[in-house]
């Protein structure tokens, strides 16, 4: 240590200051806080992680720990039967390329200085050793069949959704993204049955019921067990928030979610907790989640067993359970031998770019929840788990298109074919409103500021009308972008670009054509209401006046439009300039709107 270093020690400093350990405390001219440090100074600072004096060797840390990887071999934790008994021992099984898997009690890393030794208890899902297996295909089929045997589902699709999920936990090295397992049904009805088997076969499984959000990211960030949430209904407002954050941040690797440890003397002490764990996360309850959250998995509507199934409880179910860990245990260690000499976690994939194909007519959110159950399937049962995932898609998209957005959508197509556009190219929020309530009954009417608010989230503009009521802009870009979705498609368009004629049109269009100049006049009087010269206004650069200049001149017979009025259906130019009877020139912009008086016009019609 330097001089300099020296005085600024105090003995204010020092472990030892007012301790019976202090080289000065019992003399009678006992240490002041302010005066310098003697040479057993021993700092504060230095006392984390050490008992005694500087010179003593630093003590090895003890963490409890179910596994994990270190540079050279995994570790995981495993549980034996004590002889003639049912109670459990806890050590590692440690694999590592050119060795046999090796058992031990406890794993002391001394480059970090750390023992690491099993959890005891625990609430994980704990393999017993490893126990080999026949081949890939034969343990993907017990797999589903403990499931079968202990679960009742309506599809038979379902089953092998679920064994992929079960078989790709136990390789979360190789996924970035993985989706969520919904179980959504009323009272009795196997939620909990399915989270109780997941709970007795996934890697890592934690049951939770009535979670903290302290725990929950800690618990995540150390173990990173897989998370199985049941009865969600029941937890508090904290303990759902808490999940709504882990499951919609957690779904990636490398996500997090920042929370609030504390308060320093100048500044507070965040932390970024990581909360994809191993992956998947399934949840329980008889309210459905929000559809944010939907997407990001697969939901299972569950109803009562139509059949006889097996206890789950009973010892013949827990025994099949403990084998099939144990085979599950050897099928990791492998699928993970190979990765030992890579960089930790580095993508990898065992379904690769035919995984990527099947997948690639499905939309980016289907990718990420099935990928890793189809590259861990079996190619028989593929196009099984494919079907599954079309009819998910398509049972979404109907259940879609009967939402509110599809019916305002519909009532703004339908508000524009019946005319009720006005020359600005605006239409009456009560106008859609009347569309969509006629058909609904008194209680479930829609409010005009509620349709206001979806006609925005579809991308229409809110306007003030004439009257001064509320109303949107009709925007026929808009209407073909959302007629290129699917939840739309089929709502038929009216497009502002498309000039073909509304339904009964086309008998009143084939005789426009015959017509004489007055008939033609006096039934579209809005082609001749321009009968004065619009007037424009400028500054004139000598002085402030304003002067109204006259616009130029046009021929007889010519009515200056904007674009509005131009393609509003009331003034029906779009199916006289289809039968022929007008045609039209540009216009620089230069004279107002013949009919509303308000915009620029930038067409000529000429009979």
């Amino acid at each position: 240590m330097s001089e300099q270093t020296k005085k600024k020690d105090r003995c204010r400093h020092c472990i030892y200051y007012r301790t019976p350990k202090c080289t000065y405390a019992n003399f009678s001219d006992v240490k002041e806080p302010t005066d310098d440090a003697c040479s057993d100074f021993y700092a504060l600072a230095d006392r984390v992680g050490r008992k005694g004096k500087p010179n003593e060797e630093e003590k090895i840390k003890t963490v409890p720990s179910p596994g994990g990887k270190h540079s050279t071999f995994f570790f995981e934790q495993i549980a034996r039967r004590k002889p003639n008994s049912r109670d459990l021992e806890y050590e590692f099984v440690i694999w590592e390329k050119a060795f046999s898997p090796r058992f031990e009690k406890e794993i002391i890393d001394e480059t970090e200085n750390i023992r690491y030794i099993p959890l005891n208890p625990t609430a994980l899902t704990v393999p017993p050793p490893p126990i080999p297996y026949e081949s890939e295909e034969n343990l993907w089929n017990e797999i589903r069949q403990f499931i079968w045997d202990h679960w009742d589902f309506y599809d038979e699709r379902a089953y092998d959704v679920l064994t992929g999920a079960v078989k790709a936990t136990w390789t979360p090295e190789f996924w970035d993204f993985i989706g969520y397992l919904f179980f959504f049904g009323r009272e009795d009805t196997g939620k909990s049955r399915a989270i109780e088997i997941l709970k007795a076969l996934v890697y890592r499984g934690y049951h939770i019921v009535y979670p903290s959000p302290g725990t929950l990211y800690w618990l995540i960030e150390s173990w990173l067990p897989i998370l199985l949430f049941d009865e969600i209904e029941t937890f508090s407002e904290e303990g759902k928030q808490a999940v709504v954050s882990i499951i919609n941040a957690g779904q990636r690797r490398g996500a997090s979610v920042p929370r609030l440890l504390g308060m320093d003397t100048s500044s507070p002490r965040i932390r970024n907790f990581l909360v994809y764990g191993s992956g998947l996360k399934a949840l329980a309850g008889t309210q459905e989640a929000k559809k944010t959250l939907r997407s990001r998995g697969i939901v299972f509507t569950c109803h009562r067993a139509t059949r006889k199934v097996k206890k789950l409880q009973s010892n013949e179910s827990q025994e099949r359970a403990r084998t099939l860990l144990g085979k599950l245990l050897q099928y990791r260690i492998d699928k993970t031998i190979d990765r030992l000499d890579r960089v930790d976690r580095s993508p990898a994939s065992q379904g690769g770019e035919e995984v990527e194909k099947l997948l690639d007519k499905f939309s980016d959110r289907v990718y990420e929840v099935f990928y890793a159950i189809l590259s861990v399937a079996p190619d028989p049962v593929r196009p099984s788990i494919l079907s599954f995932i079309e009819d998910l898609e398509k049972d979404k998209l109907d259940e879609e298109k009967g939402e509110l957005d599809n019916k305002v959508f519909e009532a703004i197509q339908e508000a524009y074919k019946n005319g009720e556009v006005d020359s600005a190219g605006r239409i009456a929020t009560s106008t859609i409103a009347e569309i969509i309530n006629r058909s609904l009954p008194e209680k479930e009417q829609l409010k005009v500021t509620s349709i206001a608010w979806i006609a925005k989230r579809l991308g229409f503009k809110k306007v003030r009308m004439s009257d001064g009521g509320n109303g949107i802009r009709y925007d026929s870009r808009r209407v073909n972008l959302l007629l290129k979705d699917p939840r739309y498609s089929e709502l038929g368009s009216v497009s502002l670009l498309d000039t073909s004629p509304p339904p009964g049109e086309t008998e009143k269009l084939s005789s426009l054509s015959t017509l004489s100049t007055e008939d033609r006049k006096t039934q579209y009087p809005d082609f001749f209401t321009g009968a004065k010269q619009p007037l424009k206004k400028s500054k004139s650069q000598s002085n402030n006046e304003t002067h109204a200049i006259l616009a130029p001149s046009k021929p007889g017979g010519c009515v200056d439009v904007c674009y509005s009025c131009w393609m509003a259906p009331k003034n029906k130019y779009q199916q006289m300039l289809q039968a022929g009877t007008i045609r039209w020139e540009p216009l620089s912009g230069e004279t107002l709107c013949d009919l509303c008086r308000k915009e620029p016009a930038g067409f000529r019609v000429i009979l």
